[in-house]
């Protein structure tokens, strides 16, 4: 634990250098934890950090630098968090259960991020630069990977994977959601709950919006079925939604087998709602004018669709 402030030292439970750090580890595990606060604060603390590790070789590495950065490391067995905050008022929350990995980084002000995994090495890594991002990462079991970038002001991304075999953007894809480009208020929100879902989304230019749903109910084992949605937003106040094979299954017929799905919005106010609910459908929709609007619904078998506006 390095900490660096002003004063030297606070008092009992206050830290030192304005920075307050609690460890707490079983079986194992390691911790590092470095902290700057900028700006004398009389000895209440800045910067905050807390790591409960709980056994088999977790590790924890906490880079806090700037003023009232907040950083809470609730790991289980064997995971690996590091977590970098650059900036003032950021806020970092990652809690992991068994075999996983989450790599966090925030530079700029008041940016959020909350990261829960549950098992079986799910990974998320989380990039935001700028100010007044939010970022909030839910994996519950099995197969998923996120990552996600972000640029500018209010940026919102929301990724919850609950299911097998999920990926938004795996580690070799630089563009697995990414808000960049100076965007303000951009706005995405992927939500997988089937078997080997995929979605990539990039949005750039001021107030665009993408939702993606894919295969969100129950599905048997015995049932194949297969994702795939990319959204491409790079023109003003786009809005593009996504949805495939949603329903509960139990003993019907998969309500999405191998459908794909392509939009890309390069003009301004458009908007595109695709929705394929049937087996092997392609839908591809690109708008480079302003002002359009698309939908397309599938729901037969080896349907495909394309538009051009």
């Amino acid at each position: 634990v390095n900490q660096q402030g002003d004063p030297a030292s606070g008092g009992a439970g206050i830290g030192q250098g304005d920075n307050l750090s609690n460890v707490t580890q079983n079986g194992a595990s390691t911790a590092s934890v470095n902290q700057l606060a900028n700006n004398p604060t009389d000895g209440f603390a800045s910067n905050d950090s807390l790591i409960l590790q709980n056994g088999d070789g977790s590790a924890a590495d906490v880079s806090q630098t700037g003023d009232n950065n907040d950083s809470d490391v609730v790991q289980g067995a064997r995971n690996d968090a590091v977590v970098s905050q650059n900036g003032d008022e950021n806020i970092s929350i990652v809690n992991q259960a068994a075999d996983n990995d989450a790599d966090v980084n925030q530079q700029g002000n008041l940016n959020s991020s909350d990261v829960q995994q549950s098992g079986d090495f799910l990974r998320a890594s989380v990039d935001q630069i700028g100010d007044e991002n939010e970022s909030t990462i839910t994996q519950t079991r099995r197969g998923g990977n996120a990552h996600v970038d972000q640029l500018g002001f209010s940026g919102k991304s929301d990724i919850q994977q609950i299911g097998e075999n999920s990926s938004v953007g795996n580690s070799d894809n630089a563009a697995g959601l990414r808000q960049l480009a100076g965007s303000t208020n951009a706005d995405s929100t992927i939500i997988q709950g089937g078997r080997r879902n995929s979605a990539d989304v990039e949005q750039g230019g001021d107030l665009n919006s993408s939702l993606i749903r894919q295969n969100t109910a129950f599905l048997r084992s015995d049932f194949d079925s297969l994702n795939s949605a990319n959204v491409d937003q790079l023109g003003d106040r786009n809005l593009s939604e996504i949805r495939q094979g949603e329903g509960d299954v139990d003993s019907a017929p998969p309500p999405s087998s191998g459908n794909i799905a392509n939009v890309m919005q390069t003009g301004d106010d458009n908007q595109s709602f695709v929705d394929q609910s049937g087996m092997n459908n392609t839908a591809n929709v690109t708008q480079s004018s302003n002002a359009n609007l698309s939908t397309v619904t599938q729901g037969g078998t080896g349907n495909t669709a394309t538009v051009n506006q």
